[in-house]
């Protein structure tokens, strides 16, 4: 049985730092993947290397931690995301941003939005444990292209019941959304999560197991990709690319192809950093 994995990382169209970052890490026992994307700052007034560097270190704890010749585990997949927010919170503390400087535009938290899995396993019982926060994904399709799994994407959902039309100034939208819907649990109203060093972070955290067949492919993706796995051309391609070969790929000029008839069709976050890890499952 011999895994494929492929990654791709490519910066942005906006001309803002990239803040993206995915890893992996394979074996004869199984892979680990990781994808994260760093929260932006507004103005992006010194945003790098801080959103860049939680999303690294989201990824790198996720590959330190999960053990691929283990049968898996819920409780690890966890303790990554935990170790992962409370060194973003001793990163943010570093740079004196708190509970009581944080102002949520120029001077918020650094942070990411994360998924992370580890697949292990041999011939017809290989597994997909996994976790995520925010709006990075996991997709895993058949021999056939067709979708099995799809986690839920919260945040794109509810970005679009965001509205600014009732602020005078985008500053004054910005700070409320992060102020008053990123990590606030038990508000009253749909919010959503992200890795900011707040302890309510964690409870945005989803995890599961899924099994995993001969045939699938499994991806784990940034929001800059998730427009593009609706697109059968697109999860064909990465299919025949994890045919080929392994390792690092520029995916960039294949997405160019497909952008014209995505914008046609009014689609947002396709000029978006994009991250990806793909594994083919034999």
């Amino acid at each position: 049985m011999a895994r494929r994995v492929i990654s791709s990382l490519e910066a942005n169209f906006k001309g803002r730092p990239n803040e993206d970052f995915c890893f992996y890490k394979k074996n004869t026992y199984g892979i680990c993947l990781a994808v994260a994307d760093g929260i932006s700052r507004t103005s992006y007034r010194d945003p790098y290397p801080g959103a860049y560097l939680a999303a690294k270190l989201l990824c790198k704890e996720a590959i330190a931690l999960l053990d691929p010749k283990s049968a898996g585990g819920d409780d690890d997949v966890r303790e990554v995301f935990l170790r992962a927010n409370a060194c973003i919170r001793d990163m943010n503390s570093e740079r004196g941003i708190n509970e009581e400087t944080v102002d949520y535009l120029e001077k918020d938290y650094y942070g990411c939005v994360g998924a992370i899995g580890l697949i292990g396993g041999v011939g017809e019982h290989q597994w997909l444990d996994y976790g995520l926060i925010g709006d990075c994904g996991i997709i895993v399709f058949d021999i056939n292209l067709e979708p099995i799994f799809l986690s839920e994407n919260k945040v794109e959902v509810l970005e679009k019941f965001r509205t600014f039309h009732c602020f005078s100034k985008d500053s004054d939208a910005m700070t409320y959304w992060r102020k008053n819907v990123r990590n606030k649990p038990r508000a009253g109203y749909m919010t959503y999560g992200a890795l900011t060093g707040e302890a309510e972070a964690l409870e945005y955290l989803i995890r599961g197991r899924i099994r995993l067949n001969i045939g699938d492919t499994v991806l784990f993706f940034s929001d800059g990709i998730y427009p593009f796995i609706f697109d059968i051309r697109f999860r064909n391609y990465l299919r025949e690319r994890l045919k080929r070969r392994q390792g690092f790929f520029r995916i960039g000029e294949y997405i160019g192809v497909l952008l014209p008839d995505l914008k046609s069709q009014n689609i947002s976050n396709l000029d978006d950093d994009k991250a990806l890890v793909a594994v083919a499952i034999n």
